[in-house]
């Protein structure tokens, strides 16, 4: 996921979900998938919003952290493995700043600055130096200089605000990017380098943007999903292209996109479900355009699916759409962008594995 859509002070933002329910993930109430987007009670202060594969959550302008969904080893936060199907904050803070979620983990870093973990911790993706699971908000270390966090089903990024980017949990085929195929289940610095501006998690490696608009990944590379023309895993950061023009990153399962400052879309890795968008279904290990439009504004990548927001605001899907994860009405694979609706107010993006949630005036 990209960074939190607003600021708090009174802008106007609700939640609409769509795709798989059968956890409570949809947020609206029931346990049941929705195949259009609904709207999520009638908050109208969402400040950022983000899915896991079976769960989900938010943080509203003033600051308090909500989720739902599936509580199976705590990944919802309540100190407790009870489900929700509809948002429940957690505790009684207000000083919550932005979320994301993996498989039954929670990740969240506050207003301090400080870094904050839960759920599942089989392969130390939590960051507590350890593989126990938890299921309530547990501080990572002391320091209070981190700025964002990304987590996968067994993976874990962040930046700070010196610039530099960390990596935790499974280590297979390099996916924390230290030059090893080692688990680690606390935080550990990727170079030396203080030049990152943003992390987004894969399944099993991650995709990077640096402050000087340059792109780099690392991790397993099966379907092309590092974007270096191979289909090698790199266990350490590998730049993609020459190119320094990249502003938003996004990273799924096996797929990843980004966009560029002339407003164009470029997506690469598995394309078994047509979630690169070009019309095919053939895996593509660099970087290929999405059409020719040079008015994307937002792109999120979850699972086999894709979705992005023009900066018309309009909404748009494509890919793998299993339990109605593309949020079109129909159970039809898309291997091109088709537009979700005819609302021109959408806002922000946060997708799960098989749904996702958006915010819009």
């Amino acid at each position: 996921m990209m960074a939190a859509a607003g600021s708090a002070g009174g802008s106007t933002y609700y939640l609409w979900t769509s795709g798989d329910g059968e956890d409570g993930q949809i947020g609206n109430g029931v346990a049941a998938s929705v195949s259009t987007p609904v709207q999520v009670g009638s908050n109208s202060d969402w400040l950022d919003i983000a899915f896991g594969d079976v769960h989900g959550g938010g943080v509203t302008q003033d600051y308090k952290l909500f989720t739902w969904g599936r509580g199976n080893n705590g990944g919802t936060g309540h100190s407790n493995t009870t489900g929700y199907s509809s948002p429940v904050q957690v505790g009684s803070l207000t000083d919550w700043l932005q979320c994301d979620f993996g498989y039954d983990t929670g990740a969240a870093v506050k207003t301090d600055g400080t870094l904050w973990m839960w759920g599942k911790n089989n392969w130390g993706q939590l960051g507590t130096g350890n593989q126990t699971s938890i299921s309530s908000p547990a501080k990572i270390g002391t320091l209070t200089d981190w700025r964002q966090v990304s987590t996968r089903r067994i993976h874990t990024s962040a930046t700070k605000t010196d610039d530099t980017v960390w990596c935790w949990g499974n280590g297979d085929w390099g996916a924390n990017g230290d030059g090893s195929t080692t688990n680690q289940s606390s935080p550990v610095k990727i170079g030396t380098l203080t030049d990152w501006a943003w992390v987004d998690s894969l399944h099993q490696g991650s995709i990077a943007l640096k402050t000087d608009g340059t792109i780099w990944c690392w991790g397993f590379n099966h379907a092309g999903q590092i974007g270096d023309g191979t289909t090698t895993a790199r266990s350490s950061p590998v730049q993609i292209g020459a190119l320094t023009t990249w502003t938003q990153v996004s990273g799924g399962a096996y797929h990843a996109g980004a966009i560029k400052s002339d407003g164009t879309l470029w997506l690469w890795g598995d394309n078994e479900k047509g979630q690169l968008g070009n019309s095919s279904v053939t895996n593509e290990s660099s970087p290929i355009q999405v059409g020719s439009g040079t008015d994307w504004s937002i792109v999120e990548c979850a699972g086999r699916t894709t979705w992005a927001i023009k900066t018309d605001g309009s909404l748009w899907s494509w890919g793998d759409d299993r339990e109605g994860s593309l949020g079109n009405g129909t159970a039809a694979r898309i291997s091109s962008p088709q537009q979700v609706g005819s609302d021109t107010d959408w806002l922000h993006l946060g997708c799960g594995t098989r749904n996702v949630g958006a915010l819009k005036e």
